[in-house]
């Protein structure tokens, strides 16, 4: 019995760590599609939350409650205890202590807004590593990344490297106004059984649109040849274009101004990151 239990494990592995499209978050389609390893996003999702099944209307499914799930804030720890929805679910193949783990960022709304307590839109971050038969895929932790209206896995940065076989993934909140958008990126990571903010100081991201000017911040993540001792091989750059406008129009298509903030990220004790600013 044990060396079967043993071969499902290593083809669990296989089909997490051999997936094609592994180094991009993708949107889930199918909750009974194949996650890895014969388990379906469905039978993932009922590790969050236990009596989650297909839903007859426009969602992808439906539930009433939650495991325990923490806050990445602030460390509080609560369930989702009334009728809620599934609307959209994302997926992240990444790698921690060498073995490929799979994230999933679940979007779901309550069906009466009174029971949201907060954001009328929820969302839940799970991640699974692989285990022995019959569950295959375990529940590492579930938290809430939330810090904004909007939560999604942004799908133009890379994994970031942090130490030897261990990969953060990003996590993107944002939200818009009339003329303006407000992102703000920051990075996750598992440490034992837990998940963590591994870069979370990054700045802000501002953009805005009047009949004055056009200003758009945007982040790029760039992998370096080389690095000083204890720093990771990347440089994050905040970029900010400006455009002139006249009668609401702009003047030029190439900006009329154009600056970037340069970081680098440090390891400091206990295996967390800090940015430094190198070039402005």
């Amino acid at each position: 019995m044990k060396p079967l239990r043993t071969c499902l494990a290593l083809l669990v592995l296989l089909a997490l760590s051999g997936h094609a499209r592994a180094q991009r978050p993708q949107n889930v389609e199918d909750l009974n599609a194949e996650a890895a390893g014969g388990v379906t996003y469905l039978e993932l999702l009922r590790q969050l939350f236990p009596d989650a099944r297909d839903d007859e209307g426009d969602a992808m499914a439906a539930a009433r409650s939650s495991v325990p799930v923490r806050s990445l804030e602030d460390g509080a720890r609560f369930k989702l205890e009334a009728p809620f929805e599934v609307w959209s679910v994302q997926s992240w193949r990444f790698k921690s202590a060498g073995l490929p783990h799979l994230a999933l960022l679940v979007n779901t709304r309550f069906k009466d807004p009174a029971d949201s307590g907060g954001f009328d839109t929820q969302y839940t971050l799970a991640v699974f590593r692989p285990a022995a038969p019959p569950a295959r895929l375990r529940l590492v932790e579930a938290v809430d990344p939330q810090t904004d209206r909007f939560v999604t896995f942004p799908e133009d940065l890379p994994l970031v490297s942090i130490g030897p076989g261990r990969e953060s993934f990003w996590i993107l909140c944002h939200h818009h106004n009339a003329g303006e958008e407000f992102r703000d990126y920051r990075a996750v990571t598992v440490s034992g059984d837990s998940l963590r903010w591994s870069l979370k100081d990054l700045p802000g991201l501002y953009s805005s649109d009047t009949c004055e000017a056009k200003s758009v911040q945007s982040l790029e993540v760039v992998p370096l040849k080389a690095a000083r001792r204890g720093e990771l091989p990347y440089e994050f750059r905040v970029e900010t274009l400006r455009w002139r406008k006249r009668d609401c129009e702009q003047t030029r298509g190439r900006p009329d101004r154009r600056g970037a903030r340069v970081y680098r990220a440090a390891r400091v004790r206990g295996g967390a990151l800090r940015l430094r600013l190198i070039r402005r």
